[in-house]
Formats: structure tokens, C-alpha cells, sequence
């Protein structure tokens, strides 16, 4: 036997508190008494204490009068229903809803009875009225409040005293063929529809949709029928005409974005046929305008279609760009000079040398000089849809055609990053966060691309960045226009540019080209700017150039706006005298207690000089940043500078000479150690008089 104390506040005798004891097993109470040493004000429970044993529970509830407590069986709820008969009277036509269905059915006691005919939508009454004639699914179910309801249901039909057909066909709209079987036929509507239908095209097979396609000109019958009542049907003859198309797109002029993020493209059709009523759209058909011009287009691709009063259709692919500013940039610091055209204000920097006019001088060339073992490298920076590079021949024939390849991957970039979705202050926005911080593309106007967000995913455009709050409080957040209740992760990825240009390079192998003179232009195509231009200084090609020097140079990272991380090494031959080196280096020598000098350790280095005349001042440019590379070779020998390369100009002449001291990189000329017998200590006398004793061992 197990004895349950029990205490409780009974308002009802003036607040008193009473101790009751429960015996839980003969679901008896023992004894109750009045607890006189407190009072109390909390309202009295409706049951004190509950158990259940099998399907009986027991409450202990309050009570009044000694022992103050009584206990109460409860038997659980039992859930049951049976269709057992339905009754239906007849409609009185086949097109009259005036039949009635009445579902009988048996439950359980207690609970609550409801009907249904469709199974959304339940009532008490078990009588349904207003009934067309056809088959139907009878629901009922019993249910207790706070409980799954049990649920019987049972199919029936209504059937009709007087079949009548009233069904009739409506509008037809028919669409011409133009030449490739492209007619068709939408049955637009049927009169004195009551019930579901379905459609044919002669003797083929009843479908459920109304249009059909794909139709060759001619005859055809159009039927429709009742689908549970096939002997009510209805059929026209309609025809399909053929019509010649001369519906042509003639141009469409595309308005790229004009700023950035501000989704002001546009795009304008100019269309042509003799058919009237020509309409335009620019969502492939899904909707249409008489206005041959769209504006406030956000970049992307739009598909065009074009169609007149007879059907006559014509469709192109067209796409607005973002908004970009055009760049070009060809590093001086390589093989090959170029200048852009620009015949405003020229200056060294947009004028090759070749072209230079200097009062008192006659007009002079200098050729980049090219042996046929030589391969070079042309290397640019631009953001140009089309970069392409022309040789010819001094006197204009066009060579030969290159296109660089691109080496770099930084516009039009994809990054994807692990992001957290949290509620906003505002219902209407989420703020979208990152453990590491923000993104590099992070800006308002960026378009982002949520996965793997529940309830969340798709295309979104930042609306802000701001400091994040609630949830996302201390963090750096980005605003969207969406709504989330909950907190969520998932990935976010964009596209933008990490650069605002690629790399690009051209390979020129001088072996297949004949021995002469030829010149470079480069040349870019872009619909969004101006076409660019750019020739180089000529070039002289042999299979020697006699008492010249080969400087080759590359560097370890990517520096003076190339990208030697690409495989790039340049190369200069110029006419220089590569004069006998000198010696230079340091030593280290010491006196011993005699005043004797003792070397102790000397570095000697190989320091020639090269010396190049009479060359044009870009040249001393390009042979000036060549040195200041960390690989330097000088006909195959590694070198480099110690000291800035000098120049020496001369008056009313275009050309200097300049001179390069040189150290030549790997030369070895090393005494470490000059102190005579190792067994023989050296008395050295310091600085401070003190004698001081070295064992050179």
C-alpha cells in the first residue's frame, strides 16, 4: 500500500488549508484534517492529485466536508465511426444541382460528430444539398476535443432524372501557320459547363488541355466533352490559315547599365514586316508591348521576341552588360614599347620615339633589335571582350594575327562563403553575417545568391551595410529584403570583380617570320567603350645583330605591373660595349703585439660596367627597370646593380648614353682565414692595450 500526503487551499471554508492522506493502490482517502496553524488565499484546484491505472484515471479532487477530499474515476475516451449507409436522391437533370446525399454513420459515445463530401471542408449535419449528378466521396469522422479524429468514408453517386447537354464551344483562337507547321488552335471557352471537360483534335486522343500546337495549315474539327458523360459533346470545324512571314528583327540596340548597380540599361527593337500590329517583349513571349523600347533593365540576358497580328514570330538573344569602365594598361617594363593613340597633347608617354620631332634634328627611328632565336612576350592588363594582336611589315602589309590568352581569372569572379540568416528590428529585412567578417564584394547594389537557407534561398540585392543587431549584434552585416522569424545558416555566393581587368599574354616565336622590319599594334573591341590602339616602336629582325648584348630579365614576384607569376622573362639587345670588370670587395685585417698585419679574412667581386651610346631615352627606361629586377642575365651571366645606372644627354640630340655598374652575381673570391701556422698562437694587442691571445685552430 502506497500513502500519498496531500495538502491543499479550500477558499470555499474561508481559506483554510487541509491535509489529506490518498491511498493510491484501494483509491481511498485515509483521513483529512484542518490544518490550523496557517491560513491561505490561492484559489482551490479543480483536482488535487491524479494517476492512471489501464484505461481508468483517478483524480482526487476537493471536498466540503470531512474528510475534506474525494476520488473520481475517469474512463478514457474511446474514437470510433462507421459509414454504413449513404442515401441519395436523383438530380433532376444532368445540368441541375438540386441532388442530395445523406451519410448515416455509427461513432462512440461521447465526442463530436462532422460530414464532408470533399474532405476540406466538415459540417454537423449529415444531409448535403445542391448536388450535380456524379460520383462522390462521403467522409465522416468522430472526434474529442485535444485528440486525433477517426475518419470512415465511402463513395456514392448521384444520378439525374432527364440527361440534358447544353455543352457548347466558345471562343476558338487560332494562330496562323507560317511556313513551319507552327499554327494552333486554344479553345479559349465553352458554354454551359457544369462539370469537368476535356478536348480533341479530329480522331485524337482527349486531353485535358485546351490548346494544341505545332499545327500545319488547314481544317480541323475542335470537339469537347463532358468527361463523365462522353454521349454530351460538341464540335466545330475551324481552319488554320498559312500566311508568309517577312517579320524580321532588322536591329536591336542595346543601352548597357550606366552606372554601377543602377539597373538603367535598356534595350530598343527595331523591327520590320508587312503585317500590322507588331508588339515586342523581352521575357520570351510571357508578356508583350506595343512600345518597341524597354528601360530600367537590370544586366542579365533578355530573349526577344517579336510578333504581328497574323502570328508571325521572330526571336533573338540579347544581354545587358553591368556597368564597367574601360581599361587598358601595357607595362613598359617588357620587351616591346606601345603607345596608345592619342593625338591629344602628345607626350612620351602616348608618342613613340620613332614619331619623336625635335627642332634641329632630323626625323630619326630606332628598331627594337630581334634575333630569329628570340621569343618574346607581350603582357597587358585590360578588361576588353576582344584583345587582339597584328604584325606587319614596315610597310603595312598585314603578317600575322595573335590572340593573347588570358592568365587571370579576376573579373566576373565567383566567391561562395558559409553565412548565418538572423531576424532584423525591421519584419521586412534579414541580416545576412560572417564569422570572419565581410565578404570583399560586400557593397549596397551587389547582387548575392543565397542556398541552402530554408525558406530563404534565391537572388537578393544588398540594401545596405550596417552593424548588425539583436542576433547579430557585433558583427558587420549585410540587409536584404526578406523575412525570416529564425536564425539560419547556409552559403552565400556573388559575382564581382577582384581586379577591374585580366591579364593577357601573346607569344611571339621570331623563327617563323622572315629577316626585316615589322611593327605590333594592339587593338581592342568592346561594345560598352571605345574601340583602343596601340602600335609599338619597329623592330628589326636577323638572324644576328652584331656587336650587341642579350639582357634578360625576370623577377621573383609580380612587380612594375606585370605578372611574372605567368612564366614571363623579358629580353633587350642593344649595341653595348661590356667593359673588362674590376675588382672590388672588403677585408678584414688585424695587427698583432708587433704592428704586424694579420688578415684575418677578404671577398673579392667582379665588377664590370656596361656601357651602351647613343640610345633613345625610352630605351634607357626599359634598360634602367630591367636592372632593378631581382634576375638579371647579361649574355647568359647573372648580374646585378650596385648602384643606380647613370645617363648623359646631350643638347639637341635625342639620343644618351648610359652606363650600368654591374656585380656579377655568382662570382667567388672568398680568403676566410690568413693567420699562419695553426699551432702558433697570435698575440693580439687591443684597443685597450690589453694582450689578447688567438688560436687561429
Amino acid at each position: 500500500m502506497a500513502l500519498i500526503n496531500l495538502s491543499y487551499c479550500n477558499l470555499a471554508l474561508g481559506g483554510k488549508r487541509y491535509d489529506i492522506v490518498y491511498n493510491n493502490v484501494t483509491h481511498v482517502i485515509e483521513s483529512g484534517v484542518f490544518d490550523d496553524s496557517s491560513g491561505c488565499n490561492t484559489p482551490t484546484p479543480e483536482v488535487i492529485y491524479q494517476h492512471k491505472e489501464g484505461l481508468v484515471t483517478y483524480q482526487v479532487k476537493p471536498k466540503n466536508s470531512a474528510p475534506y477530499a474525494q476520488v473520481v474515476q475517469v474512463a478514457d475516451q474511446v474514437c470510433g465511426i462507421t459509414i454504413f449507409s449513404i442515401d441519395t436522391v436523383n438530380a433532376s437533370t444532368t445540368e441541375t444541382a438540386d441532388g442530395t446525399a445523406t451519410i448515416n454513420a455509427l461513432s462512440g459515445i461521447g465526442g463530436t460528430k462532422e460530414y464532408s463530401i470533399d474532405g476540406l471542408n466538415w459540417v454537423a449535419s449529415n444531409v448535403f444539398t445542391g448536388l450535380l449528378a456524379g460520383t462522390y466521396r462521403g467522409y465522416a469522422r468522430h472526434y474529442f476535443p485535444g485528440q486525433k479524429a477517426c475518419v470512415d468514408f465511402q463513395d456514392f453517386a448521384v444520378g439525374s432524372d432527364v440527361v440534358v447537354c447544353n455543352l457548347t464551344l466558345g471562343n476558338i483562337l487560332v494562330t496562323a501557320d507560317t511556313g513551319a507547321s507552327n499554327g494552333s488552335i486554344t479553345i479559349d471557352t465553352v458554354n454551359n459547363v457544369v462539370k469537368p471537360v476535356e478536348y480533341r483534335l479530329d480522331a485524337g486522343a482527349w486531353q485535358d488541355d485546351p490548346v494544341f500546337t505545332n499545327l500545319a495549315a488547314g481544317s480541323y474539327d475542335v470537339q469537347v466533352r463532358y468527361k463523365d458523360q462522353t454521349s454530351c459533346i460538341d464540335t466545330r470545324t475551324v481552319t488554320v490559315f498559312a500566311v508568309d512571314c517577312d517579320l524580321t528583327i532588322d536591329a536591336i540596340v542595346v543601352t548597357h547599365e550606366q552606372t554601377k548597380f543602377g539597373d538603367n540599361g535598356s534595350i530598343r527593337i527595331i523591327a520590320s514586316g508587312s503585317n500590322a500590329g507588331i508588339e515586342y517583349s523581352i521575357n520570351d513571349g510571357v508578356s508583350y508591348q506595343s512600345e518597341d523600347t524597354f528601360t530600367d533593365l537590370s544586366p542579365g540576358e533578355y530573349l526577344i521576341r517579336v510578333r504581328d497580328e497574323v502570328g508571325c514570330i521572330a526571336t533573338a538573344l540579347v544581354e545587358v552588360k553591368r556597368f564597367r569602365l574601360a581599361y587598358i594598361d601595357i607595362p613598359i617594363a617588357q620587351t616591346h614599347r606601345f603607345v596608345l593613340d592619342n593625338t591629344d597633347r602628345p607626350n612620351f608617354d602616348n608618342r613613340l620615339f620613332k614619331d619623336t620631332r625635335i627642332p634641329g634634328v632630323d626625323p630619326c627611328e630606332y628598331y627594337t633589335l630581334i634575333e630569329h632565336a628570340d621569343v618574346t612576350q607581350v603582357q597587358f592588363r585590360s578588361n576588353y571582350e576582344n584583345n587582339t594582336l597584328y604584325i606587319y611589315d614596315i610597310d603595312g602589309v598585314l603578317t600575322d594575327t595573335l590572340t593573347p590568352v588570358k592568365k587571370t581569372s579576376f573579373t566576373q569572379y565567383t566567391d561562395s562563403s558559409e553565412a548565418y540568416a538572423a531576424p532584423s528590428e525591421t519584419p521586412t529585412q534579414t541580416q545576412i553575417y560572417f564569422a570572419d567578417g565581410l565578404q570583399e564584394y560586400a557593397e549596397p547594389g551587389q547582387l548575392i545568391t543565397l542556398t541552402d537557407f530554408a525558406g530563404l534561398n534565391g537572388d537578393y540585392e544588398i540594401m545596405a551595410i550596417q552593424p548588425g543587431t539583436l542576433l547579430a549584434d557585433g558583427f558587420e552585416v549585410i540587409i536584404i529584403t526578406a523575412t525570416t522569424a529564425v536564425p539560419l545558416s547556409g552559403t552565400v555566393s556573388a559575382i564581382y570583380d577582384v581586379e577591374p581587368y585580366e591579364v593577357y599574354e601573346s607569344i611571339i616565336n621570331w623563327a617563323v617570320y622572315d629577316s626585316g622590319k615589322y611593327y605590333i599594334v594592339l587593338e581592342g573591341t568592346d561594345d560598352q567603350f571605345l574601340d583602343y590602339r596601340a602600335p609599338s616602336e619597329p623592330i628589326d629582325i636577323k638572324d644576328t645583330h652584331p656587336d650587341c648584348v642579350l639582357i634578360d630579365y625576370r623577377n621573383n614576384e609580380n612587380a612594375y605591373k606585370l605578372y611574372y607569376s605567368t612564366g614571363l622573362t623579358n629580353l633587350i639587345r642593344v649595341v653595348a660595349e661590356f667593359k673588362w670588370p674590376t675588382l672590388g670587395g672588403e677585408r678584414t685585417v688585424t695587427e698583432d703585439s708587433r704592428n704586424r698585419a694579420i688578415k684575418l679574412a677578404e671577398d673579392k667581386t667582379r665588377n664590370p660596367s656596361l656601357f651602351v651610346p647613343d640610345i633613345p631615352p625610352y630605351l634607357y627606361e626599359q634598360i634602367g627597370l630591367a636592372f632593378g629586377h631581382d634576375h638579371i642575365n647579361i649574355n647568359d651571366v647573372r648580374y646585378q646593380t650596385t648602384e643606380d645606372i647613370e645617363v648623359e644627354y646631350f643638347k639637341n640630340d635625342p639620343f644618351c648614353h648610359v652606363n650600368a655598374k654591374l656585380r656579377q652575381y655568382d662570382f667567388v673570391a672568398d680568403n676566410s682565414d690568413d693567420q699562419g701556422d695553426v699551432d702558433t698562437p697570435l698575440n693580439i694587442l687591443e684597443l685597450n692595450n690589453d694582450l689578447f691571445e688567438v688560436n687561429p685552430a
